[in-house]
């Protein structure tokens, strides 16, 4: 029964007759506990199987939340001695609409401006507001260990909202198979949750925040959201928005306006869901935005059935988590009007050297609707580190409307043994290829191909595509058939007239800094609108940089490639030639009578030695000169 406000209230039963004599004449009694009140109701006709209300003369007076049962004392004159179908309901008292700054600490008891549970908050705000209301919850008053739910709340509206401010305190429950939730907003609207960290502790059914029913304009940051680490169980999510109370993907019309930001998603077997209703009205407006999605099982960010979903500048990655299964990093399907932009997804077997399960970073299926476009712009994969696995930078099946703009792919993983990799893989018409950098020098023997289209690709130009892996078959892209070289590619497709096959050279890959250095991959992009790059620095609106980077090459870059000889075949005689290969970087030749450069060699081990070479001449841009180096250029082994 909702909640009402302290004072005379009336009491109404509803008798229902379970059997085939008419009823003439009733008592019916209730009782608080303390005080029992009865009363008698003549000149009946209440037919079998059939119920009616009746109302007390005299109401209740509420003070404080009771226990209110009630029960048939007789039927047709005759008692009732079968009061197994009596009922019992709580009425809940509001001392008065509340509004204005109050604390949850567990260590005070409720009164006052303090409530001692996330409960009795929650309890105190079922009746309405008038205003905004804040509650503090006390730091280190924690944890609090209890399921909270929140419905709907009379008063609250864009200016009246309601704030948790957590101070890092955390709200932990164990769930069961219908009721798997520790933080549940069923139809609420207009909350806001700040630094709390909610914890769903059961290894099956775990869903730590869960949104569904409606819930909109719902606000969540700095929190932390936690499922189980290991386990294999759809039943567990950090976070869910959809509309069901206990299953984790099941899609319905859920709630829109709701934004996470700056949140952490630990386990379960979705990072996050979003999962909206099947046809109109879709659930529309969410926001997940630089957030960190980890250690999931199989999804990190799952959404379908949405329309202007935003995710944006987050990390989703896997660092420590020791089992899992076919991997996908951002999945987008039946949703149209998104933006997936400036998010990193990288290292999905830290901890799973033998990975071999099929990894999609970034996923797209049934998408998109003309003039309401999917945008994947600016993301960054990198550090895909499985063994084994078959690797899609960017997977595109049975697609139509997505715009893919802007992104950098590095598939560079050397310990690799086997797997095919895909950097862009495509299928369907009105797809938009721009503007992507493409690195695969991913180890093992598994064919590997920087872009595969097995439909008729609308448009793919001005992308990077280097391939130039160790071992397995090296195709820079298939469309019917596959082509060994960019060239052949162009030739054989049409696709990709302005792209280019250039290393980035990267600046420092082992940190991930995925930025590339190479002069001749400066401002080869064609304008589309992306006003800034990954890290939100500026793009040339004129001549962009291809990938997710904006990046300007050095006008004089001299660095060392290669050590020319000796090789590094192991067969060395008494004295070896040392000699090196140096690159010219920079945007502009390098005349070493003007900019002298020296390249200086050390040989460790235990026999050392030092080694140096002059340069002479002049080198052009992105060429290579071979330096002999002295004194005597030989190294005695």
């Amino acid at each position: 029964m909702l909640p009402v406000l302290a004072g005379s209230t009336p009491i109404i039963v509803s008798v229902y007759n379970n059997t085939a004599t008419i009823i003439t004449d009733l008592t019916i009694s209730y009782t608080d506990g303390i005080t029992t009140q009865s009363e008698s109701f003549a000149s009946l006709s209440i037919a079998g199987f059939t119920s009616q209300q009746f109302a007390f003369a005299v109401p209740y007076n509420l003070t404080a939340t009771v226990a209110l049962k009630s029960y048939v004392s007789s039927v047709n004159l005759i008692p009732d001695n079968d009061q197994s179908n009596d009922t019992t309901t709580t009425q809940y008292i509001c001392p008065a609409l509340i509004a204005g700054t109050y604390t949850i600490n567990a260590a005070l008891a409720t009164g006052g401006a303090n409530f001692n549970s996330f409960n009795a908050a929650v309890s105190a705000l079922s009746c309405g507001i008038t205003g905004s209301v804040i509650f503090d919850v006390v730091s280190a008053s924690g944890p609090y260990n209890e399921q909270v739910t929140i419905g709907t709340i009379p008063g609250a509206s864009f200016v009246n909202t309601i704030t948790f401010n957590g101070h890092g305190n955390t709200l932990t429950f164990s769930g069961n198979v219908g009721n798997p939730n520790t933080l549940l907003l069923e139809g609420a609207d207009f909350f806001t949750f700040n630094n709390l960290n909610i914890i769903a502790t059961d290894p099956t059914y775990a869903i730590a925040g869960h949104l569904y029913n409606g819930s909109d304009y719902n606000n969540f940051n700095n929190c932390i959201f936690t499922a189980n680490l290991t386990g294999s169980s759809t039943a567990s999510a950090a976070f869910v928005l959809n509309n069901h109370i206990s299953n984790t993907a099941l899609p319905g019309l859920s709630g829109n306006d709701n934004r996470l930001t700056g949140c952490t998603m630990v386990g379960g077997y979705f990072g996050v869901v979003i999962s909206g209703l099947p046809g109109d009205p879709f659930n529309y407006a969410n926001e997940i935005v630089n957030c960190v999605v980890r250690d999931f099982y199989a999804y990190g960010i799952f959404n379908t059935y949405a329309i202007e979903t935003i995710v944006r500048g987050n990390i989703v990655e896997r660092p420590t988590r020791t089992d899992g299964t076919t991997t996908y990093g951002i999945y987008f399907a039946y949703s149209i009007d998104c933006l997936i932009e400036k998010n990193i997804i990288r290292n999905l077997c830290g901890a799973l050297p033998a990975f071999s399960s099929t990894i999609y970073c970034l996923y797209n299926a049934s998408a998109g609707a003309e003039f309401y476009v999917n945008r994947w712009i600016n993301n960054m994969v990198y550090n895909i580190n499985a063994a084994t696995s078959i690797i899609y930078g960017m997977y595109m099946p049975t697609n139509e409307y997505i715009q893919f703009y802007h992104n950098t792919i590095a598939l560079d993983y050397a310990a690799s043994t086997s797997g095919a990799t895909y950097g862009i893989y495509c299928n369907g018409n009105e797809v938009d290829v721009k503007n992507n950098n493409v690195f695969i020098t991913r180890g093992g023997t598994g064919i590997k191909y920087c872009i595969y289209n097995t439909g008729n690709l609308a448009f793919s130009d001005y992308n990077n595509f280097y391939i130039n892996a160790p071992a397995g078959t090296n195709y820079v892209g298939f469309q019917f058939l596959p082509y060994s070289t960019l060239s052949a590619y162009q030739a054989g497709t049409g696709k990709d007239l302005n792209s280019v096959n250039v290393n980035p050279q990267f600046i420092n890959p082992g940190a991930g800094n995925y930025k590339p250095s190479e002069s001749l991959l400066d401002n080869l992009g064609t304008p589309l609108g992306v006003i800034s790059d990954i890290v939100n620095a500026s793009r040339s609106l004129v001549t962009p940089d291809v990938g997710a980077y904006e990046f300007v090459a050095s006008q004089t870059d001299l660095g060392v490639e290669s050590l020319a000889t000796p090789d590094n075949n192991g067969c060395y005689t008494a004295t070896e030639s040392v000699s090196v290969v140096v690159r010219n970087y920079g945007t502009q030749p390098i005349n070493f009578s003007v900019n002298p450069a020296t390249v200086t060699v050390n040989v460790t081990g235990p026999v050392t030695a030092t080694f140096t070479g002059t340069l002479s001449g002049t080198l052009a841009v992105g060429s290579t000169m071979v330096v002999s180096v002295s004194p005597a250029p030989q190294y005695v082994g």
